[in-house]
């Protein structure tokens, strides 16, 4: 069959690399013997990574006979368009990575995909010469939808700014939160039957120890024993935790219970609300090293293990090259 993939901004065609993880999705498709070309060639079918309802419209009208397959990759809280039931009817099946997500006999769920492990052992002696300081790698983003936890992060960094890290875009810059501020709130106005919120404040926060964006994300994390990840929404587990993981960080963790994502809970510290948890776990793990480097270690060998492998980002994303192969040849037999 001839398969059309469209990227995940919706600027137009997915091409397939020549390396790197993305290239096994492709291959697995060319492997079941099926041929990747560009939207306006005619494709039998187009995959979507994310709705983009603007394109989608433009290729039904277009090509009408075409069938569509969607991957999801942002929640409902960062692109509620993922979600409308408008926009679901248009496709044949939908492959998500979280079963929390969305559910249906169309529903495919498939394993985020996370980072290579940097370490196999933690150096004990290095490790101890780290900054005892948190440090936090996440952007100053906004979301009127419920669910979303970006205004759970603002509260936190307003709250321990005095000792604690920041790295990410858009802090300290009040015109730039402005501006994504009320881009956040044109998109809310335009999807409001995905549910809203108001509560956005804190708007603006000054930082002192504020770092910038950090260009080598695993340079910077590994200066650090602590890490704090608080998770986009509640409903899935993204790239943040394991980054600090695979940079031997323990990592204070608000977000989805993650047993239910095949992920050990005793990896991380877990926190139902950071701002209240953190302080006091914080102040008593300071007190007890060999329990913090204990926590660490773990959680350095899970990313090791033969658990882990299927969540490797060539692993997962040749899997979901195969779901959507197997998919289409059921529903070609239907």
């Amino acid at each position: 069959m001839r398969i059309a993939v469209i990227s995940q901004d919706g600027q137009g065609d997915f091409a397939p690399p020549h390396d790197g993880p993305w290239r096994q999705f492709f291959s697995a498709i060319e492997t079941r013997g099926h041929r990747i070309v560009s939207h306006r060639k005619d494709p039998e079918v187009i995959i979507f990574m994310n709705n983009h309802s603007k394109l989608v419209r433009k290729v039904m009208k277009q090509k009408s006979k075409t069938e569509l397959y969607l991957v999801l990759w942002e929640p409902r809280a960062t692109h509620p368009e993922n979600f409308s039931k408008e926009n679901r009817l248009h496709y044949r099946k939908i492959f998500s990575p979280s079963s929390e997500w969305i559910s249906g006999k169309n529903v495919v769920t498939f394993n985020w995909p996370q980072g290579e492990p940097r370490m196999k052992e933690l150096d004990e002696e290095e490790w101890y010469k780290r900054i005892n300081e948190p440090s936090i790698f996440q952007s100053n983003k906004y979301s009127f939808f419920r669910g979303e936890k970006y205004s759970q992060r603002r509260k936190f960094i307003k709250k321990y700014k005095d000792y604690l890290y920041v790295y990410g875009r858009d802090w300290n810059a009040p015109i730039r939160s402005s501006f994504n501020l009320t881009k956040a709130l044109m998109r809310a106005l335009h999807n409001f039957h995905s549910g809203l919120t108001l509560r956005q404040k804190p708007i603006w926060i000054k930082l002192q120890n504020y770092c910038g964006y950090a260009s080598d994300k695993d340079a910077e994390l590994s200066k650090f024993k602590f890490t704090i990840v608080i998770e986009n929404s509640n409903d899935y587990v993204s790239e943040k935790l394991f980054e600090g993981i695979r940079n031997g960080c323990i990592v204070f963790y608000e977000g989805p219970n993650l047993a239910n994502f095949g992920i050990p809970s005793d990896i991380v510290v877990n926190c139902r609300d950071i701002l209240e948890d953190f302080e006091k776990t914080y102040s008593n793990l300071l007190k007890d090293s060999e329990r913090c480097f204990e926590i660490a270690q773990a959680a350095v060998r899970f990313h090791n293990s033969n658990d882990f492998t299927k969540m490797l980002n060539m692993s997962a994303l040749r899997e979901l090259g195969d779901l959507v192969c197997d998919s289409l040849e059921s529903d070609n037999h239907d």
